[in-house]
């Protein structure tokens, strides 16, 4: 069984900052004030309806990413993502009110959710038992709504939603919770539509078989609500990885843990909800998430857990409190043409997403590396140092033993006291320093053994004095006792 233990918040996925500016200032009737988040698709903004008959609520318009509004198909699908939400009237889904084009860029318009996200609830940890049965069963009830969705002519649709995750439940302050985020969601039947891309989506919530690119039911949904359920009772992430390879990987071969093994308050009947939920095979899984949430519900009940939107609700006051706190010295976007300032309306921006949280760099590996270059380098000099004064000694050594006899003292007005050499020969320069401070006692020549054993006196120098201007004359380094 795998051991699962990095955070919901520190494995999120799919979120990215938030848009430094809006693409424009103004989108038909509805005045851009700040950001709100940002995904793959598009970004929402909190916008204000300056219609008179609209008593200038506020609601959310969600434009299409720059690059994408000059794509065809990113365009079909964004509208086709209006004409979706659209169809689907239910307490637990966000529905979208209008839809337009402004200055070549489409946008769709929601109502204003205030409120917060099961992402921003999860930043705490895991959540109270009933808190979380209520979260899940309205969510189930949302997505049951989807599933049962039907055209204007009543036909089925038989929507997958395929992108189910805590980003796209949103909390709002009254205790209810909705299910957004129809951009990818596709119907079984549509041929045209019916092709499964991996890359859509949010890996960590995918099914074995969305991840295996095969044709997808709804019982695909119900694994990723498995996951989310999975995720609120531990406060930890389920499959995610930092690459999203082995996180496919996981979602392929790897048993999600009993929550009961993580946490001691969870009811085996809860755990058997999750497991069935989670099941690798569609068919061990539920039939539909009306199914689903009744089972949860009912297995929190016999362990005395009831649906509490009380509960919910303060939570998610609690959590906006704090959101607003974050961001409340955050400065307005840069503004396009005449894009008004955000307006401090305090609880309005509730809803504003921080930017995703930077990886800070790590210094201290910097730091060892640039010491160990110093001492490096200092090594270097060091050594150079010797090496010069071995070569410089080597030049300055006479090339046959000297005389054993020592250098004695010079004692003479401004005489200069010259130490013996260690190995009592004495060396170049302990002769030169000699011969300048007293040049009449070199006028005797020092007396040098012969090969003959008899003394031999080397050949006399002129005495050496100081020249004018630079100091004392020293012999030449080649050969310091060479006769001149």
């Amino acid at each position: 069984m795998a051991t699962v233990t990095k955070s919901v918040d520190a494995a999120d996925d799919g979120g990215e900052p938030l848009p430094k500016a809006p693409p424009v200032s103004e989108a038909g009737t509805y005045v851009i004030v700040s950001p709100i988040a940002a995904g793959g698709g598009g970004s929402v903004w909190l916008a204000r309806d300056t219609r008179v008959n609209a008593l200038r609520r506020n609601v959310a318009v969600k434009f299409l990413h720059s690059e994408g509004g000059q794509d065809a198909a990113h365009r079909r699908r964004f509208l086709r993502e209006a004409e979706i939400a659209s169809t689907i009237v239910h307490p637990n889904v966000v529905e979208v009110i209008d839809v337009g084009e402004a200055a070549g860029h489409p946008y769709l318009v929601m109502p204003f959710i205030k409120g917060t996200t099961v992402r921003e609830l999860l930043r705490k940890g895991a959540l109270p038992l009933e808190v979380i049965v209520t979260i899940m069963a309205d969510a189930l009830a949302g997505l049951g709504a989807a599933h049962e969705a039907r055209t204007r002519e009543g036909i089925p649709l038989a929507l997958v939603h395929r992108d189910i995750s805590p980003h796209n439940l949103l909390v709002g302050v009254d205790g209810n919770t909705k299910l957004t985020d129809f951009g990818i969601a596709r119907p079984t039947q549509d041929a045209g539509l019916s092709t499964t891309r991996w890359a859509q989506g949010k890996v960590s919530y995918f099914s074995p078989e969305q991840g295996r690119g095969e044709p997808l039911d709804q019982r695909s949904d119900l694994f990723a609500m498995g996951i989310v359920l999975w995720e609120c009772l531990t406060g930890r992430s389920l499959f995610r990885a930092d690459d999203p390879f082995v996180t496919a990987h996981r979602v392929q071969t790897m048993r999600a843990p009993r929550p009961s093994s993580l946490r001691h308050d969870v009811p085996p009947e809860i755990d058997e909800v999750v497991e069935r939920a989670l099941s690798p095979k569609r068919e061990g899984r539920f039939d539909s998430a009306a199914k689903m949430a009744e089972a949860l519900v009912a297995a929190a009940a016999l362990s005395g857990v009831e649906v509490s939107r009380t509960a919910v609700a303060t939570l998610a006051t609690r959590v906006a409190a704090e959101e607003a706190e974050r961001t409340k010295n955050r400065p307005p976007p840069p503004t396009l043409a005449a894009v008004p300032a955000a307006t401090s309306v305090g609880a309005l921006e509730s809803t504003a997403r921080d930017p995703a949280p930077e990886i800070p760099e790590v210094s201290e590996p910097r730091r060892k590396s640039r010491f160990g270059l110093m001492l490096g380098a200092g090594g270097l000099m060091v050594a150079a140092i010797a090496v010069f004064a071995i070569y410089a000694r080597a030049k300055l050594q006479p090339p046959e033993s000297t005389s054993t006899a020592n250098a004695s003292a010079v004692s003479s007005a401004g005489s200069v006291a010259i130490a013996p050499s260690p190995t009592g020969v004495p060396s170049a320069a302990t002769s030169v320093l000699q011969e300048v401070a007293n040049p009449e006692s070199s006028a005797a020549p020092p007396v040098m053994p012969s090969p003959s054993g008899t003394a031999r006196r080397r050949p006399s120098h002129p005495p050496v004095r100081p020249p004018t201007n630079n100091g004392p004359k020293l012999p030449s380094p080649s050969n310091p006792f060479a006769p001149k």
